[in-house]
């Protein structure tokens, strides 16, 4: 099983496999190849130099549950190459909601009442005869299917159809209640008894999500290891249940701003030396003169309309790293709108109101749903890598319109 990301696919999935099979040796391809889309930020792509995204060390710094992102993560997850948003409010109300909630709230709600009432012995009647644990027994080889076929939302949302059944099943039959009324012993132990045997099994089918999270429900159930294969083995009454801990707290609001905050500052931090240092390297670079064009007749040169153009706004391209789009004015009545690939190496801001030079005959060219008008002149040190582009700026007194001669 091969897992890459989206944007590597061709390579893993024509060139590696190529080399692997024709390499003379017995080297395997892969089985399967998944692919995952990315994960951006409240829509937004992660980005260092813009300071968003979520730093795990800073996650794992501030406390946070590792499975709380885990599990989140994983019920946005399919089959296809999506990309998954973090979205701080749904992070939360999605963890609160469905894992403390939902699923450690089962646990909590019954475990008391068994080591107290019942020495931590379960009923093997009651179990046994559970409609409601044969149908969550009935869901396992569907939940297995969509693990195996990567649907792995599909599956959590599965389980939690499941836990939501069983908390039903609690608020209709009230331990607590049940536990006023001594000659109503044998209802009550029946029901702790098929709450946590249920519990058992939704713990087994978010196990490959939560793993930390079942082991510590081993051993509080005192069941063993909890595999795919003991679906069908249920808790003895040979074997008592453990004193009820803590198993999962809420995801704190505050903890969520910390992260954003605290990530913001160290993506930050990462990116200014880097960014020093290339600047460092390019003006220690020594220029390297560039071959001239072959020579060109004057009509040649007169075909192309230069002029001097003012840039009246500027802005950057949602779905483009390299292009920003500039609103200029060469003196016509309405101003043109072009598109140029400067973007690492100009702030949009800082080029509102300069005056420049605009290709101004260029054919227009259909780019980002809709029309470049022209185009930009720059001065760099290599076509292909260049370290920087330097847009020409005219002498002042210059006007938006005059032509380059």
């Amino acid at each position: 099983i091969h897992i890459i990301g989206k944007d590597i696919a061709y390579f893993h999935t024509l060139f590696w496999p190529a080399m692997l099979h024709f390499s003379g040796k017995p080297f395997r391809v892969p089985d399967h190849v998944w692919a995952h889309g990315f994960v951006t930020v409240d829509g937004q792509k992660m980005s260092k130099s813009r300071g968003t995204g979520l730093d795990p060390l800073v996650y794992l710094e501030l406390g946070m549950d590792p499975e709380w992102l885990r599990y989140y993560f994983a019920y946005k997850l399919n089959s296809k190459v999506e990309d998954v948003d973090f979205s701080s409010a749904d992070f939360i109300s999605r963890t609160n909601s469905d894992l403390v909630g939902k699923y450690v709230n089962i646990a909590s709600r019954s475990a008391g009442f068994l080591v107290k009432r019942f020495e931590g012995r379960v009923s093997d009647p009651a179990i046994a005869e559970s409609s409601l644990i044969a149908e969550i027994k009935a869901a396992a080889p569907d939940i297995s299917a969509s693990f195996e076929g990567r649907e792995y939302g599909k599956a959590l949302r599965a389980v939690m159809e499941l836990a939501n059944k069983v908390n039903e099943y609690v608020d209709q039959k009230q331990p607590w209640e049940l536990a006023k009324q001594p000659e109503r012993a044998t209802e009550l132990h029946a029901v702790c008894s098929v709450t946590l045997e249920a519990f058992r099994l939704l713990t087994l089918f978010l196990k490959p999500v939560l793993p930390r999270t079942a082991e510590n429900v081993e051993t509080f159930l005192n069941c063993g290891e909890l595999t795919w294969n003991s679906v069908d083995n249920a808790l003895s009454s040979d074997k008592p249940i453990n004193p009820f801990k803590h198993l999962m707290k809420r995801v704190d609001e505050k903890q969520v701003q910390q992260l954003f905050e605290l990530s913001s500052k160290a993506a930050k931090a990462a990116a200014e030396p880097a960014k020093e240092e290339k600047k460092a390297e390019a003006e220690s670079e020594e220029f390297v003169f560039e071959p001239l064009a072959p020579n060109i007749t004057f009509d040649d040169f007169a075909k192309v309309d230069l002029r001097i153009g003012k840039i009246l706004d500027c802005k950057k391209v949602e779905k483009s790293r390299k292009l920003l789009q500039l609103t200029i004015d060469i003196g016509e009545k309405e101003p043109r709108n072009i598109f140029s690939g400067i973007a690492a190496y100009y702030k949009p801001e800082d080029l509102i109101g300069k005056l420049t030079v605009v290709v101004a005959n260029l054919e227009p060219r259909k780019m980002m749903g809709s029309f470049s008008q022209g185009m930009l002149l720059s001065a760099s040190d290599g076509v292909d890598t260049p370290s920087g582009l330097y847009l020409l700026e005219p002498f002042p007194g210059a006007k938006p319109g005059m032509r380059l001669h």
